[in-house]
């Protein structure tokens, strides 16, 4: 599977670069262009990767960080269902044992 990471500015709904992968490198070359340029960001969304979590703090540590909608609610739906099946598997126990 390719992967391919997209740097949108939110405000004005443009793409402004696409880059091949999803790791940390993909949008180090952007965020560096960022900083040489003089630009300043206040907040950058982005999913929850691990890789671009990484990026941004390292390279622009005093930016706000907001984690998309679809990947908070995706991991809060696994948690409950988590505890959902917990839940449910100590009730099956508990009715063997009657």
């Amino acid at each position: 599977m390719k992967y391919k990471t997209i740097v949108l500015n939110i405000e004005a709904k443009k793409i402004i670069q696409v880059y091949d992968g999803r790791g940390k490198d993909s949008v180090n070359s952007y965020f560096k262009k960022l900083k040489k340029y003089g630009k300043t960001l206040k907040a950058i969304a982005m999913d929850m990767s691990g890789a671009y979590y990484a990026a941004t703090k390292e390279l622009l540590p005093e930016i706000d960080i907001i984690f998309d909608h679809f990947h908070i609610v995706k991991l809060m739906n696994e948690k409950i269902d988590s505890i959902r099946r917990e839940y449910q598997n100590m009730l099956n126990r508990v009715q063997i044992r009657r």
